[in-house]
This record gives C-alpha cells, structure tokens and sequence, in this order.
C-alpha cells in the first residue's frame, strides 16, 4: 500500500487528511446538535460548545504540533491548518479545558454535556484516523504480524488501524450506555480508551521522546481520572440504591 495525500475528483485535487477531517467536524456538529436536543438542551448552547471545543482543539494541536517541530513554525504555516500537523493530545487538552470553563461560566452540569460529547468525540477520531491511515500519518515498530503494512521496505504495525479498531469497539458500548442514561459513560469510556492508547502506545515510534513522554503522561492522567470519576459515580449509585 502507498500513501495516498490527495485525491481528485472531477479534476479537483483534494488533500486527504484535510478531507476526513472536515468531514469527522461535520459528523460531530451533527451529531452533537441531534443528540443534545433530543436530551432537551439549548441549541445556542451546543453550537456554542461545539465551536469552541473546535477552535480551541485546532489551536492546541497545532502548537502541540509545532512545539515537536519549532523548526517548521511560522505564522502563516500554524494559520494553514487544512494541510496537517496536529498532535491529538494537545488539541484534546485544550478542547476539554475551554469546554469546561465554558460550562462553568454558564453554571451548566458538567458531566451530563461530557456524556453527550462521548459519542460524536469517538465518530470524529474515526474519520480523522481513516484520514492519518491513507497518509500514514504514524509510523509503526518493525514486525513480521500478518497484517503489517509495508513502509519504506520495512514490515510494520498499522498503528491508526489499532485507533480505528479501539475507537470503533468503544463506540458501540458507548452508544447502549448513552440510551441507558448511564451517567458513568464518560468516565468508562476514558478508562478503555486511556488503556488502549497506553497499549497501542507501546507498538509506535515517536519522532521525539518529549512527544512520546507527553502522550504517555497524558493517557495515564486520563486513566486516573476516568477511575476516581467512575468509582465515585458507582458509589455515589450504590449508596443511592441501598434500602431504608
């Protein structure tokens, strides 16, 4: 398989990342507004949570990004957003930030907005990594497993089909718990999609330690966060289910 950057369509060149990416922000606005008002939310209010945890997601991958490459920054090339360079984590970090200082200011409840971001966050990783496997995007350890992808000569692991496969699988529960009112939901999903990211973490190769140590950081703090959330939420239930 080789990389595929563009693609035309009627003699109109397209950038492949680029594409999928625009498409997973559509999938997620969509997604967001349909399911927020089917929970009976303001509609101001979710087009506001979803164009501020775009922005501020582009913004904090983009100066991830270049703080792994500070020889490749310039204004006009962090402006130029549509032609790749992110790194997840940072847009993630900055994405979450602004949403809950967001929510804070209106007083609204934090974790019923976060349950209802699970499903259209998991749809857009989906998209944004079919887009980073056409470019490969992240590059693998060498190995001799069936399924590895030929890159450069070299046998390695296709690290955004593991993502694709991890964010597809925690998809499905995620949607069974979110028809099931579960408050947990964010909690659990963090908890597996933290583990996965720490496992599938150990069959990639970083371009620099600080980016490989970061993302470990990062996934780990997730981990830990979605434990404490999801057994004080369980205990918080069970106490609430004890007879009088």
């Amino acid at each position: 398989m080789r990389p595929h950057h563009f693609f035309t369509v009627f003699n109109l060149k397209f950038q492949t990342w680029g594409t999928c990416f625009a498409l997973a922000a559509l999938l997620g606005f969509f997604l967001l507004i349909y399911l927020g008002q089917k929970k009976g939310k303001s509609a101001d209010v979710l087009y506001n949570i979803f164009f501020i945890g775009f922005f501020a997601g582009i913004i904090g991958a983009r100066a991830f990004y270049f703080l792994v490459h500070p020889e490749t920054f310039s204004l006009v090339s962090f402006l130029y957003f549509w032609q790749g360079g992110y790194v997840l984590f940072g847009g993630a970090i900055f994405a979450l930030l602004a949403i809950i200082l967001y929510l804070v200011y209106k007083k609204l409840p934090l974790l019923d907005y976060f349950n209802l971001l699970v499903i259209p966050a998991l749809s857009n990783l989906i998209l944004i990594r079919i887009g980073s496997y056409l470019v490969w995007d992240n590059i693998g350890r060498v190995t001799t497993v069936p399924w590895a992808i030929n890159f450069l000569g070299q046998m390695r692991h296709p690290i955004d089909l593991y993502f694709i496969f991890l964010d597809v699988l925690l998809l499905l529960p995620t949607i069974y718990l979110f028809k099931k009112q579960d408050k947990r939901l964010f909690f659990l999903i963090l908890i597996f999609l933290s583990i996965g990211r720490l496992i599938i973490h150990q069959f990639s190769v970083f371009a620099t330690t600080w980016d490989a140590n970061a993302n470990i950081i990062f996934w780990i703090i997730g981990l830990l966060a979605g434990l404490i959330g999801f057994g004080f939420l369980t205990a918080q239930k069970n106490k609430l289910d004890l007879p009088n």
